[in-house]
Order: structure tokens, then C-alpha cells, then sequence
């Protein structure tokens, strides 16, 4: 291997021991903070024995409960096993809208989950571990990577924080990380192969395969990575086949032996922080820092109780010197012997010592102490507000929702904040496994960053605030509407519906795409318009028999002829007389006009028309002339006019029509066509 390979080891070495021996005062602070509350961690500065009991000097469990159910609450809320826990979003609201947009999103969110949850790729455990770690010291260390066997998978890994230290870049980001940690010679040999090994390790595997070796791993930029040497050839950067952003190496740091770097697409730690020291790459845990002093209450009157409980019930004694002989056994059974000669009587020899000690105070003071440690691990925000057993109208439901999102604020805007780290971790390496198809994204995603968006206590209730709103905006709607018909109503309805239904989850797959809706709503139209062209045509000839009837009642209109035998009057044959003063339509020329009322059309057969309306259509019937009554009141003015229109009715319903229905391949109507003159009818569809 080449020399300055080894003298690279030898610097990113010496970098990672001052580093860590720089950490060294916040150690003794997180070794304090994990024995009140997380002792399995408390190996900060001394590593825990197989089999120690590391609670053998605690006296109250307690602290340890709130910050498990914190850890346990987080975990649940923000990453819920049985939902899609998060979404792919643009950021843009308009954007966002568009279905085939969020079609998209919602199959890069659905892949993600599935690969994150595969059986082997350890998320599960990781992600738990690594909430401990960032609720108990506002910091933890999370790595995913290709498993580094098959390479088919990915692979979750949490880490302790004494085996971790890391640097911030110009942007206080983290992308420099060393990582400390054992591995037997067996499992060396197995993953990285005889050729990378160094002969002591090697040997190790054969004779004593259990032997731990001390690795040591860093991740860092590539050009960084080129930085660290002196002895590499002059324009000889040993990147070949590594033109990539980052480098993972694996040092043996007994051997100070450069094992293996490769190059990575992303940085492939994420490193949790909740509240940043000052002036330092590390960060805290708020709600342990306000507990921690009331955790050191918790054990100390723990521990007053219990002397107290043992006092109480066990009480001590009094013997004078010499009239007991030895010591007083108190034990059950036991026997005490005393001097006979003493002056004084028997029962004086031995007394209980009387303590009048009030534990009530006590108690009452272990009760505020766990209050203030549930208060700060947020044990009391994390459900929703009690009503109290009362009902409340949607204004006041609406209300607490807002301040239960106020009070949840603190704790899950900065964990959102880490998680979307890690989605970006993942997203970027299942992009580089070919694990997405981006095929099917659209062109309006192009040149657009996502982020992503969780379904957390907060996000929900957000939706939910956000379909209360469209309910209240639909009962005001509907209010006015009421009060005033003609009230135009100043709301883009379809937009609100949609932004409702995206508020209750619905999934994209679910919605219709603006084309898709753009469409049916165009069929749509077309369907209402031949049903109204129907409905208008049958309401018309529905109106026509009405006034016929009318005017046949009236005398004004005869009744359509009847010719004998069932034929029709033989040509030439003289027309019926008319009633006296009534005006006779001639079978030519223009009507005359009677009473200042419109002329009539010549020819028109308006007792035929209103058979052939009554009959549902076909060819009106010839039938005798109208007789008219001459009478000027206003209602024979009236009925005047309305046969001069039904004589025009009747002149445009004679004009064949043709309305042709267009479907598609399923039989669903599409559109339809009308056009007049001389052709076939289509069935059913005559005027």
C-alpha cells in the first residue's frame, strides 16, 4: 500500500484523539445526566461491565419513567409504525395543488417508508436508540449507508456519544465525523478481506478470531479528504472512480493503517441536535437540563422517605449500660438479658426511642418533585386538553387545538427539523441505488426542491383547523343563502373542497388531476345541455296541448275534424261553415289582423299542431279551420297572440331534426349534436 495512505491514517488519526480529548469536560456532565436518568447509558467515562446493575445506588425510579416516556412519545408521534408519517412537498401551496404533482410526491414518500422498514435494515431499533440519545443529551448520532454485503438494502445504525465527535462547516452543519469502535479480527477479515489487512490482524483471525482491534471511522468532503497528506504524488488526487462529494475511510488505529476509503453521494451521518452550546459543535437537551436538578431531589428524598418508613416501623432503642448485658436483640423471638441487680425495674432497662416525624410533609414534597420532572419532559402537553366533561361548540374545540399546537411547539419543531435530515440522507442514497424511478415525475418538478412535511400532533392539528375552517366558510354560505337567494357567493368552492379534503389525508391517488376534472366537467356539459334540449322540447309541446285545450274550452279553437269512415275528406269537398261572427283562416295568402293583434302565418294548422303535440310528436293531422271570435276584450287579444306564436312553434317543429349522441369506448356520453332540415330521425330524439 502506498506510503502516503498511511501518513493520510496518521493525520485524520491525531485529528480524532484531540477532538476527543477536547470533549472530555462535557463527558463527566453526560455521565451525571445518564445516571439520573438513563443509567444503561452512563458510560461516559468508564465503560459498564456485563452483568453490573447500574440503578444498585438509586433510590427513585421516577426521573428515569418521565424521560422513558418522552423518548417513547416522541418516537410514536413522530414516526408512527401503522402511517405514512410523512409526505414529499414543494413548499409551494399552488404547486402542491397539482395533482400530478402530489401523485409524485406521494409515490417517493411510499417508496422511502417501504425500503426504510425492510426487516434488515435495523430502522426500528436505530431510530429508538437515537431518540434517547437526543431527549436525554440534545444530540445523537445516526448512520445509514448501503448494507455493506449484498448492497441491496439500507442499513440503520445508532451510536454512542462517547464514540463520536464531529466538526462543523463554514454553514454550522456537520460533514467531518470520527467514530470510534471494537471489532473482533473474524469479522475484519470477513468484511474487508485478507489484501486490506494488516499481517497482525490477519494472523489474529486464524489463531484468535475474538480479538478486538480498535477502528476507527471518518466521514468527510472530498476535497478535505485530498488535504490531508503531504507525501501524495504532486497532481495525483487518488480519487479514481470516487468522483463523488464525500469520503467514508476505515483506519486500523493499531496499525495506524488506512483499511479502506471510498467515496459516498451524501453524508451519511446525521447528527441530532435539540439546543446548541455557545460557541461549540455540541449541543443539550432543554427539558433534562430543567430537570436534572429536580432528578437529584427525586432520589435524595426518596431516600429520606425510606429512612423515615424504616424508623417508623422499626424504631430505634434505648438500654441503659449496665443493665443490659450485650447486645439487644430486637430481632423476632429474641431474648435481651439484664442485670438483677440493677435498682431500677426491668422495663426501664430497655426503651423505644419516640420519633414524632410527620411523613405526610414528605410525601407532599415528592409529589411537587415529580410534578416539576413531568412538566419537563412535557408529560402533561403530549394529549390533548381535558374538556372537563362539558361540551364544546367548534369555536372553543378549534381554540384548545391551537394552544395544544403552541404548547407542543418547543418539542417537535426542532426533532422535525433533525428527521428531515435524515429523509434527505435516505432520499439521496435510494436515488443512487436506482431505488426511485424519476420517470414518472413531472416537468414541473424540475427545477424544484422539496422538503418534507410530517404527520405529527402539530401537522394534524393544523388539517384539522383547516377543515374546521371550511365548515364554518360552508355554514356562512349556506346562512346567507338563506337570507338571500340572489347573494353571490364570493368563494372558489372546488378550491376549498380540495384543500378540505388534503386537510383529512386524503390521499393524492385519491384526487383528480386539472385535466382529469377539466374533462368531466366538459362531459358533464354536454350531458345537462341534450337533457335540457329534451326537457325544454317535452315542457314546449306539454304547453302547446295545454293551450289548446284551453282554446277549444274557450270556443276559439275548433276541435281537430273528424272524417267519416276513417279517411280523410275527399279532395275539393267544401269546408265546414264557421260559427257566426267568427274570422275564417283562408288556406292562402295573409291572415287578416283583427283588434290591432298580429297577422297570423298563412296556412296555419293550429288545431293539427296541437293534436300532434298532445299525440307526443309525428306529423300534425289536417284538421278544419280556426275559428277566431271577433270579441276586442283583452283576453281574445291575448289568445290571439298566443296562437300566432304557436303557429310559428308549429312551422319550426315541421323542420326535421337530427341530434346525434357521441360516446366513448364504455358506452359514457361525451357530447351531442342538433341540426335541422330534410334527413332521418334518429328514435326518441324528434322534436
Amino acid at each position: 500500500m502506498a506510503r502516503y495512505k498511511d501518513s493520510r491514517a496518521k493525520e485524520l488519526l491525531d485529528l480524532g484523539n484531540h477532538l476527543f480529548d477536547k470533549r472530555k469536560p462535557l463527558d463527566s456532565l453526560l455521565q451525571d445526566i445518564a445516571w439520573q436518568f438513563a443509567p444503561d447509558l452512563a458510560e461516559f467515562m468508564a465503560p459498564l461491565d456485563l452483568g453490573e446493575d447500574w440503578g444498585a445506588d438509586r433510590m427513585d425510579s421516577f426521573p428515569q419513567q418521565a424521560y422513558d416516556e418522552l423518548c417513547s412519545q416522541l418516537g410514536i408521534m413522530m414516526r408512527p409504525y401503522n402511517k405514512q408519517w410523512f409526505t414529499n412537498s414543494t413548499g409551494d401551496e399552488e404547486l402542491d395543488r397539482d395533482e400530478a404533482t402530489a401523485q409524485f410526491n406521494e409515490y417517493v414518500a411510499r417508496t422511502m417508508r417501504r425500503e426504510m422498514y425492510r426487516a434488515k435494515t435495523g430502522f426500528v431499533a436505530a431510530t429508538k436508540e437515537w431518540d434517547r440519545f437526543y431527549v436525554g443529551f440534545g444530540q445523537g448520532v445516526l448512520s445509514i449507508e448501503e448494507e455493506p454485503i449484498e448492497r441491496s438494502h439500507l442499513f440503520f445504525q445508532s451510536h454512542h456519544l462517547k464514540d463520536c465527535v464531529w466538526l462543523n462547516n463554514q454553514l454550522g452543519q456537520v460533514d467531518h465525523l470520527h467514530r470510534r469502535t471494537k471489532m473482533t479480527a473474524r469479522a475484519m477479515l470477513r468484511m474487508f478481506g485478507e489484501t486490506r489487512l494488516h499481517e497482525s490482524i490477519v494472523r489474529a483471525a486464524r489463531k484468535e478470531p475474538n480479538r478486538e482491534f480498535e477502528i476507527r471511522y471518518v466521514a468527510l468532503p472530498s476535497d478535505e479528504y485530498d488535504d490531508y497528506t503531504e507525501d501524495a504524488p504532486k497532481g495525483k488526487s487518488d480519487r479514481t472512480g470516487r468522483n463523488l462529494p464525500f469520503v467514508n475511510c476505515c483506519i486500523d488505529l493499531e496499525n495506524c493503517r488506512m483499511i479502506k476509503d471510498s467515496g459516498s453521494p451524501v453524508f451519511n451521518y446525521v447528527v441530532s441536535r435539540w439546543a446548541r452550546l455557545q460557541g461549540t459543535q455540541y449541543a443539550f437537551s432543554p427539558p433534562v437540563m430543567t430537570a436534572l436538578p429536580d432528578g437529584r431531589m427525586a432520589q435524595m428524598l426518596s431516600q429520606i422517605l425510606l429512612e423515615s418508613g424504616e424508623k417508623a416501623i422499626d424504631p430505634p432503642m434505648v438500654g441503659k449500660q449496665e443493665a443490659v448485658i450485650g447486645e439487644p436483640n430486637i430481632a423476632a423471638g429474641g431474648i435481651s438479658w439484664v442485670d438483677l441487680d440493677h435498682d431500677t425495674k426491668l422495663s426501664d432497662a430497655l426503651d423505644i426511642l419516640k420519633i414524632d416525624a410527620d411523613m405526610r410533609v414528605g410525601f407532599q414534597m415528592r409529589v411537587d418533585v415529580r410534578e416539576m420532572l413531568s412538566k419537563a419532559f412535557f408529560l402533561d402537553k403530549l394529549r390533548l386538553p381535558e374538556t372537563g366533561g362539558k361540551e364544546m361548540t367548534a369555536f372553543e374545540v378549534a381554540r384548545r387545538l391551537e394552544e395544544h399546537i403552541r404548547d407542543l411547539l418547543p418539542l417537535f419543531e426542532p426533532a422535525q427539523v433533525e428527521h428531515s435530515r435524515m429523509l434527505d440522507t435516505v432520499f439521496h442514497l435510494l436515488a443512487n441505488m436506482k431505488k426511485i424511478d424519476f420517470n414518472r415525475m413531472p416537468d414541473t418538478l424540475s427545477n424544484v426542491d422539496t422538503v418534507w412535511e410530517f404527520d405529527t400532533p402539530i401537522t394534524g392539528a393544523e388539517s384539522r383547523l383547516l377543515v374546521e375552517q371550511f365548515l364554518d366558510t360552508t355554514n356562512v354560505v349556506t346562512v346567507a343563502k338563506q337570507v338571500d337567494p340572489t347573494a353571490a357567493v364570493p368563494l372558489h368552492f372546488n378550491r376549498a373542497l380540495r384543500d378540505a379534503i388534503r386537510g383529512v389525508g386524503g390521499p393524492a391517488s385519491w384526487r383528480m388531476t386539472q385535466e382529469e376534472q377539466d374533462a368531466e366537467a366538459e362531459a358533464a356539459e354536454q350531458e345537462m345541455g341534450v337533457q335540457n334540449a329534451i326537457q325544454q322540447i317535452g315542457g314546449g309541446a306539454m304547453a302547446a296541448e295545454q293551450v289548446g285545450k284551453a282554446g277549444q274550452a274557450l270556443g276559439m279553437i275548433a276541435p281537430p275534424a273528424k272524417p267519416s269512415g276513417g279517411g280523410a275528406a275527399p279532395a275539393g269537398a267544401p269546408a265546414p261553415a264557421t260559427p257566426s261572427g267568427a274570422l275564417p283562416l283562408p288556406s292562402g295568402g295573409a291572415a287578416p289582423q283583427a283588434a290591432g293583434g298580429p297577422a297570423m302565418q298563412s296556412g296555419a294548422d293550429i288545431s293539427g299542431l296541437i293534436q300532434a303535440l298532445g299525440a307526443g310528436g309525428g306529423a300534425p293531422q289536417q284538421a278544419a279551420p280556426v275559428p277566431i271570435q271577433t270579441s276586442g276584450n283583452s283576453t281574445e287579444m291575448l289568445l290571439r297572440r298566443i296562437l300566432n306564436e304557436l303557429a310559428s312553434l308549429n312551422e319550426t317543429m315541421q323542420q326535421p331534426r337530427k341530434i346525434a349522441l357521441e360516446k366513448d369506448k364504455s358506452g359514457k356520453l361525451t357530447g351531442a349534436t342538433s341540426t335541422t332540415g330534410k334527413g332521418k330521425f334518429i328514435e326518441g330524439a324528434r322534436a
